[in-house]
Formats: structure tokens, C-alpha cells, sequence
């Protein structure tokens, strides 16, 4: 955890209030980290569950997270940065073929937070995709 105000400079926006820089993932054996770091862009109400997906090259799910930010997103002050790394164990993933979707959910209804790229572009299922 941060805590500190940080700059509003994200290439993701979630919802109205959740800003994403560019994830950043490692392969560690047989692990992926994904390290996240969250700008509050303005208070949020709910309290919401980050999920990352490890994906295959026919979009299956396997290994996945769905974890709970450092601390609730709903106690999260206008211009504080969060940090966040998830670690999955991926024994036997291959060396290329896969990709991640990260994004946020509000675990009342499982909804998934709209997810926009800086520039506005609606991203689809709302969800981020990196690539190793």
C-alpha cells in the first residue's frame, strides 16, 4: 500500500473512480506475479474483488485469483495509490499461447466494472488483457 497521492496518469479506468496503470507480469518458474498498481481517482462506494484469470490460447480459464485489495476499496481516499501483487501457481504453463484478464467486480452481484482504456475505448468483457 502506497497511501500516497499519486498522479491520475492510467492507461486503464474502471468504473468512475478506479485508475490501472499498466500491469506488470513476471513468470517465476512455475508462477506468474501480476503486480498492480490502483490510483483512487475519486471515492469509491463499494467494496469490490480483483480478479486475475490466467487464459489459455482457446480462452479457457485456468488458474485464476479473485482476491480482495489490500485493504477495501471503499476506504480508499481520492488520490491514493495502491499497490497489489497476485502471485498464481501455474505448474506446466506453456512458454507462449496464454494471456491474463484482470479487472474488478462487486461481489453483492458479480458485476464487472466497465473498464476503459485512458483514450475511452470500452474494453471487451470488461477486462484487461496482458500478454507476457
Amino acid at each position: 500500500i502506497s497511501g500516497r497521492p499519486g498522479s491520475i496518469d492510467t492507461a486503464y479506468i474502471l468504473g468512475d473512480g478506479i485508475g490501472l496503470e499498466t500491469p506488470r507480469v513476471t513468470r517465476e518458474g512455475d508462477q506468474v506475479r501480476v503486480c498492480l498498481r490502483w490510483h483512487a481517482r475519486s471515492r469509491v462506494a463499494a467494496r469490490l474483488t480483483v480478479f486475475v484469470h490466467l487464459r489459455d490460447s482457446g480462452l479457457e480459464p485456468v488458474p485464476q485469483a479473485d482476491v480482495q485489495p489490500p485493504y477495501p476499496t471503499d476506504l480508499w481516499q481520492a488520490g491514493e495509490v495502491v499497490d497489489q501483487c497476485v502471485l498464481l501457481a501455474v505448474p506446466g504453463l506453456p512458454a507462449a499461447g496464454w494471456h491474463l484478464a484482470i479487472g474488478m467486480y462487486d461481489a453483492h452481484d458479480v458485476q464487472r466494472l466497465p473498464v476503459r482504456t485512458a483514450d475511452g475505448a470500452r474494453l471487451a468483457d470488461d477486462a484487461i488483457v496482458v500478454s507476457p
